[in-house]
């Protein structure tokens, strides 16, 4: 057994191949380096780098869906709406990105704003208040809703 793995380490060692490589200057860091690429690739492939840098749709289709909702209640009429989600504000100065750098899906929402048409009606925003709550799950208190400006 031991004269087989001497003539298999004796073949590794004279394999022309592996001495071409081994005549590389500094290839130890070249290997590093590919490896290094090669990790990140994986990384932002497999999923663990979602969210990285961008929005999730999930988020964007929330406020999207709840615009739709809101803009359909009777004396509301055009509505936008913004989620803030807890860890946000720190992302956003970190990174310089309104949506931050991680996922939404797993995280609370800590406020909510609608901007509405039919905001400066008090029925009306007691129908915003009901449904923001009723579609978030949001307190109340964590709900704002201002008046859209003219042109917007």
């Amino acid at each position: 057994m031991s004269e087989q793995k001497n003539s298999l380490i004796e073949r590794i060692k004279n394999n022309s191949t592996l001495q071409k490589i081994k005549s590389i200057k500094n290839i130890e860091i070249i290997i590093a380096v590919i490896v290094c690429v090669v990790a990140i690739g994986i990384y932002l492939i497999s999923g663990l780098g979602k969210g990285v840098g961008k929005s999730t749709a999930n988020e964007s289709e929330q406020c999207s869906e709840l615009e739709q909702i809101i803009s359909n209640i009777k004396g509301v009429g055009k509505t936008k709406v913004y989620i803030t989600y807890q860890g946000e504000i720190e992302n956003r100065e970190d990174n310089d990105n309104y949506f931050g750098s991680s996922s939404k899906e797993d995280k609370e929402i800590i406020g909510v704003i609608v901007v509405s048409e039919g905001a400066g009606n008090p029925d009306a925003e007691i129908k915003i208040l009901k449904a923001v709550q009723t579609a978030t799950g949001v307190a109340l208190d964590k709900i704002k809703i201002f008046e859209m400006g003219e042109g917007s």
